[in-house]
């Protein structure tokens, strides 16, 4: 389960089309309320603009963090953060965006590869997903990237997938 007060989303993203060929955003992780608003969402993506984009909802509005341009065909390691200072993106173990508004979210269901009513599918590969139900540090991001190994289990983990071909929680 997500923790709507804290967390952490990582993973390695492959797009092999970006999203100016298309015109639409390319959603990588999109959780949101039953309602099925996008109000106090929390959203990774491809921007319509080609760069990588984290949104989540603080009460009053929405943020936007944009990080670098993302690139065909190239794996690009990914991290969203959240907590009651607020949220961060970063871009391969760099972080390249942060804002103060806590979020105030409502995180009842979730979607991987698409937003709420499929219009916006990422084009690509997912891999190592890891959802983390407290907000890791900058430099355990950093780590977790210059490594080189798969994304490891442990009791801050809320669910991880290798995508290798079965659905078991890691």
């Amino acid at each position: 389960m997500l923790n709507p007060q804290e967390g952490t989303i990582e993973c390695w993203v492959n797009p092999y089309v970006l999203p100016a060929a298309t015109g639409r955003s390319q959603r990588i992780f999109m959780a949101y309320p039953n309602t099925g608003s996008s109000n106090n969402a929390l959203q990774l993506f491809i921007n319509s603009d080609g760069r990588w984009r984290f949104s989540y909802g603080f009460g009053s509005g929405y943020t936007y963090l944009y990080g670098t341009t993302a690139q065909a065909n190239i794996w690009t390691h990914l991290a969203i953060r959240w907590d009651s200072s607020g949220g961060a993106l970063f871009v391969n173990g760099v972080k390249v965006a942060t804002d103060t508004h806590i979020p105030s979210l409502q995180l009842d269901k979730c979607n991987i590869g698409s937003n709420n009513n499929s219009t916006e599918q990422l084009n690509g590969l997912i891999d190592d997903l890891r959802i983390s139900n407290r907000a890791r540090t900058d430099t355990e991001i950093a780590q977790a990237y210059a490594s080189g190994q798969p994304l490891p289990v442990d009791e801050w983990t809320t669910w991880k997938s290798s995508f290798d071909g079965h659905l078991r929680n890691e």
